[in-house]
């Protein structure tokens, strides 16, 4: 019996055997850790049902989530397995204070400004045709971190607005998203 045969039998031994689903199962149970990308209409609760966890496991999961109700299309998080043993990560109170801690100490913000005089001279208001901004973002990335709540393009955004909508893509794609010049900064 070739593989073809023996799998046609076995599917319809089970078939037989089985009883029919009430219901269509949306359902998954992660037997390990996946990795899901974030989606635009995504919420963590969301996630949680369609792998069947938690919200708050997902949040204790995944540091790249820095509040719970925040999390940004393209961002990959990590699902754990049922039997994962977490550690519970403290959650925000609600999302301005979030967006309040979030912003950086003026440390912090040096590395931004340096960053900004490598991709554009410095020039918060730029806008080259495919990037703007002062960190240079494409109109996607500026829209699915979140940019649009303040303003259309980067570079019609602060200085500051920036900053908020670069950390998040920091935390959603590492320093990565600004390849050459976090290298010659000598951020990754």
């Amino acid at each position: 019996m070739g593989f073809l045969e023996l799998f046609a039998s076995v599917s319809v031994a089970v078939a037989l055997s089985s009883p029919a689903p009430q219901a269509p199962v949306q359902m998954w149970v992660a037997p390990a850790p996946v990795e899901y990308t974030v989606v635009r209409g995504d919420s963590l609760s969301k996630i949680a049902l369609r792998f069947a966890t938690s919200w708050r496991r997902l949040f204790d999961a995944n540091a790249v989530v820095a509040h719970q109700d925040l999390i940004f299309p393209g961002q990959v998080l990590r699902v754990p397995g049922p039997a994962e043993q977490l550690v519970h990560r403290p959650v925000g109170a609600s999302r301005s204070a979030s967006r309040s801690a979030s912003r950086s100490t003026s440390a912090a913000r040096s590395v931004w400004d340096r960053l900004a005089v490598c991709e554009s001279g410095g020039d918060w208001g730029i806008n080259v045709g495919l990037y703007d901004g002062g960190l240079q973002f494409l109109p996607a990335t500026w829209v699915g971190y979140g940019g649009g709540e303040y303003a259309p393009s980067a570079n019609l955004a602060s200085r500051e607005e920036q900053i908020v909508v670069a950390e998040r893509v920091l935390a959603g794609q590492g320093w990565g998203a600004w390849p050459e010049c976090s290298r010659k900064l000598g951020l990754r």
